[in-house]
């Protein structure tokens, strides 16, 4: 049996009927693509931005770490909030990331060549398969993970 897939040999109600699209299938890819966007929209309005906030760390003389953050970020940063430290001496690859607990946080401005900071003084979490011996100005390198709200927040909350 031959196939022939030419249109022109075929009735012009078969034509209409192969041309047009389904109008249930063009409500549903409407209402789909609708569906996403406002999923997409809602996730943006309502999600939490999160980032990095980054910091040069040193040991006090009591064993604690000392760093100083912008002063523009200490409403986002609070007492018992938690970091990472990586310490002068103890790579990474070796002995993992430091857990640090903010403590005490100074909200003295103090002025350097960052800008206007403040002074948090956070504690040291000991490591189960490790123990760090920690000395007086021992340098290291830290993040802290920031979370500010919503933008549906900083929104309705602007005056």
């Amino acid at each position: 049996m031959q196939h022939n897939d030419n249109i022109e040999l075929r009735s012009e109600k078969t034509r209409k009927i192969i041309n047009t699209v389904p109008p249930i299938l063009t409500r549903c890819g409407i209402s789909f693509i609708t569906v996403i966007l406002i999923l997409f929209i809602g996730f943006i309005l309502f999600s939490p931005h999160m980032y990095m906030l980054s910091f040069d760390v040193h040991i006090s003389k009591n064993g604690d770490v000392v760093f100083y953050v912008p002063y523009d970020q200490l409403d986002n940063i609070y007492i018992g909030m938690e970091g990472i430290i990586e310490l002068e001496g103890y790579p990474v690859h070796i002995y993992d990331y430091f857990t640090v607990k903010i403590k005490d946080i100074d909200k003295t401005p103090i002025v350097d060549e960052n800008g206007i900071c403040c002074q948090i003084i956070g504690s040291l979490k000991q490591t189960k398969t490790f123990r760090v011996d920690l000395y007086p100005d021992m340098k290291g390198h830290g993040n802290l993970l920031i979370k500010t709200s919503s933008l549906w927040k900083r929104i309705c909350n602007t005056k």
